[in-house]
């Protein structure tokens, strides 16, 4: 599923839904991993096609992360994510 705008760089993979307030498992490719928590807005690719999501919060969660988007309210919402890819702008 990656994209093929060369603007956009893979930094993440969204790994299932975490809670039923609509939480993601978040894989991440930063060294640091929390590190692609600093980085906002998120580009979710569906299909390689962006759409922009706002990170409301995130944060460790034993050996994975966890992450709070804007607009996914609860469990089902988040499901519909798994398997998605996180991008940023290649200036960010």
């Amino acid at each position: 599923m990656s994209s093929n705008n060369p603007s956009l760089i893979v930094i993440g993979k969204v790994a299932g839904a975490f809670g039923i307030k609509g939480w993601v498992k978040v894989i991440s490719f930063t060294d640091p991993p929390e590190k692609i928590l600093s980085y906002r807005p998120w580009q979710i690719l569906k299909e390689g096609k962006p759409t922009t999501v706002k990170l409301k919060t995130g944060k460790p969660h034993g050996k994975t992360l966890v992450a709070c988007l804007d607009g996914i309210e609860d469990r089902n919402q988040a499901e519909l994510l798994n398997g998605y890819e996180i991008a940023i702008e290649r200036q960010q």
